[in-house]
């Protein structure tokens, strides 16, 4: 059911949210139509939390700046626009496999999007497409020389990781963090409440956005909304809106963000000061739903088809399947774009060679 149609008869259901990020993510489909299906439930965007503790000890401190010629940096204000070669000097120094301490984490996984929403960062912010969505062309955007290098830069985190890291998703990384077994673990923000432990306290624990490239930061966008069934009967409906009305109270919201670790979308609750004291997980969040800072993909009914392929192509490169991150990206692209003039949304053919490419 339209969202439109239910704001119009509960306009008290119609918030203003923080930025377009989430009504073109969680709300808007066709893309650019403005018509409204969804209704705001739990956005969520990328970080990378750290070992706060480590990073404020003074023997750490003192070995950092005799190794590197550089002060450690310890805080929000500094590592929140850390470029990304800095990050990585940092996580290279406390790399230390043989004393049970990995320098990073991150997701590879060829389960659901876990690969490609970690690995989109690094395309997006270093100038690379993933599709054209006014054509709905895949080939020759996603298989570029920028994609590809952006590839080897994500995969060659690689050693400075577990050796199973081609398997990781959002359970591992939790489990590997809060274990005490990782520096810092590149993490969806939303799960931030989890990344703590008796092991590793939430005192002991920092999260900040993603870094930069040479100033350029685009990451991607998780989450979801809620909808309502358009066939419900009318006590159904009636309930279903019931629902979001209670959703939305204060009160709900409150509970929600203040002890369950949700996070603030709207406007009214990301100027809330007692929501931005919750979690230190809750200020890189909004930071990185700013305009601009983050973007989705696919809002199509082949979504999943073409995220399998993708996910299947990517997550062999990580394990050695496919030789070549050019490799990956021609396989899916070409695959993708197939998907896509057969489904009447592109009256661009896919490439000649497509039904010969393996992985």
């Amino acid at each position: 059911m339209k969202a439109d149609d239910v704001f119009a008869a509960n306009p008290e259901l119609d918030i203003e949210p923080f930025s377009s990020l989430v009504k073109n993510t969680y709300q808007v489909y066709p893309d650019g139509s403005g018509i409204r299906w969804g209704f705001p439930q739990m956005p969520d965007t990328q970080g990378v939390f750290l070992r706060k503790d480590m990073l404020e000890d003074p023997k750490e401190q003192a070995a950092f700046k005799q190794k590197t010629g550089k002060d450690l940096p310890s805080t929000y204000e500094v590592l929140s626009n850390i470029e990304f070669d800095d990050l990585v000097e940092i996580i290279e120094f406390f790399h230390r496999p043989a004393k049970g301490m990995y320098g990073t984490a991150l997701m590879y996984s060829k389960e659901y999007d876990f690969f490609s929403c970690a690995y989109y960062p690094f395309a997006y912010s270093t100038g690379g497409k993933i599709w054209d969505p006014e054509t709905n062309n895949v080939y020759g955007i996603l298989n570029s020389p920028e994609n590809e290098k952006a590839m080897e830069q994500f995969v060659g985190l690689k050693k400075y990781q577990p050796a199973n890291f081609a398997a990781f998703g959002i359970g591992d990384m939790i489990d590997l963090f809060t274990q005490g077994k990782a520096f810092s673990a590149w993490q969806w923000l939303a799960v931030g409440k989890f990344m703590s432990s008796d092991k590793v306290p939430a005192d002991k624990v920092i999260s900040i956005p993603l870094p930069k490239w040479k100033g350029n930061l685009i990451g991607a966008m998780g989450g979801q909304p809620w909808v309502i069934n358009a066939f419900n009967d009318d006590d159904h409906m009636r309930v279903a809106v019931d629902v979001l009305k209670w959703w939305y109270t204060k009160e709900t919201q409150d509970k929600f963000i203040k002890e369950n670790g949700g996070l603030p979308w709207s406007a009214e609750g990301a100027a809330n000061p007692e929501y931005l004291e919750v979690a230190h997980y809750v200020k890189p969040f909004l930071y990185m739903l700013e305009e601009g800072r983050s973007q989705d993909f696919w809002h199509l009914p082949e979504y999943a088809e073409m995220l399998a392929v993708q996910q299947a192509a990517f997550n062999g490169y990580a394990t050695g399947q496919v030789k070549t991150a050019k490799e990956a990206l021609e396989y899916a692209a070409a695959k993708q774009q197939q998907i896509l003039y057969k489904a009447g949304r592109t009256e661009t053919p896919p490439p000649d060679n497509v039904d010969s490419l393996k992985i």
